[in-house]
């Protein structure tokens, strides 16, 4: 006996595209423009909207759709969902991962067949949405992830655009401890967030394509309160704790 598996938005965007010319140029992410969601489980046609020319009976709303955000860390899931921002007329995951007439064995493989990888552009599309919906904490952690992961060109160029997210919190913590002062983003600041982001590497036996630049680019805090990495001399852990440093270097 077969059981009937209800529809998620997904499978029933796939039935869209393969019955209607109009949704086949639609991207996963721009149904909610044109469709709401009902209780059966299917797409329903906006009855409201502006009218779209060329496709009569079709209407667009102001509506903007989002799509769950993954991590990279689960590779394939972050690879469908970066597949349905770039490609139309999906009519099943099997067609997603063909490209070129050539069934790929995984969603990467077919990003990679598409050139998604070519520059950092990905990866600069996913820190900016980690940057609105995440807590810096939960930042450091994905912009470790995409370092060790997915192997960005210029992870430099990633880490100053993103500096001052990936800081917000240290900056936060020296704001709380010293409210007289007028505290703004420095070096220091950004090196403790370099710190956390290293951490994060050797936690999993890695080392952070980071480390090469880190000393040329950071000022470190008195020598009083720092110990030399065994492991990688050129990169200094800080071993008094945060609320107490703060206070020693900002007082």
């Amino acid at each position: 006996m077969w059981l009937r598996v209800p529809n998620t938005t997904l499978t029933a965007f796939f039935k869209l595209c393969r019955q209607d010319k109009f949704d086949r140029t639609l991207l996963y992410p721009d149904v909610p423009s044109y469709y709401v969601w009902t209780k059966k489980n299917t797409w329903a046609r906006r009855k409201c909207g502006a009218n779209v020319e060329g496709y009569p009976g079709v209407k667009k709303d102001a509506t903007l759709g989002r799509v769950f955000t993954v991590p990279p860390s689960r590779q394939e899931c972050f690879y469908l969902r970066l597949l349905l921002h770039e490609v139309s007329s999906s009519t099943s995951y099997n067609n997603l991962r063909t490209v070129n007439g050539v069934l790929c064995d995984t969603f990467r493989e077919a990003c990679l067949r598409l050139g998604l990888f070519e520059d950092d552009s990905q990866w600069d599309a996913t820190m900016a949405e980690g940057a609105l919906l995440k807590m810096p904490s939960a930042l450091h952690h994905l912009f470790t992830t995409i370092l060790q992961m997915c192997e960005p060109s210029d992870p430099k160029s990633l880490w100053d655009k993103y500096k001052d997210f990936l800081s917000e919190d240290i900056l936060r913590e020296a704001q709380l401890l010293c409210p007289t002062m007028v505290l703004i983003f420095n070096d220091e600041i950004y090196n403790r967030a370099l710190i956390i982001i290293e951490n994060l590497f050797v936690e999993v036996g890695g080392i952070s394509p980071l480390l090469g630049f880190q000393h040329q680019i950071v000022w470190l805090p008195p020598v009083s309160h720092l110990r030399l990495c065994g492991r990688h001399p050129t990169l200094l852990r800080c071993s008094t704790p945060m609320s107490q440093q703060m206070s020693q270097n900002f007082s």
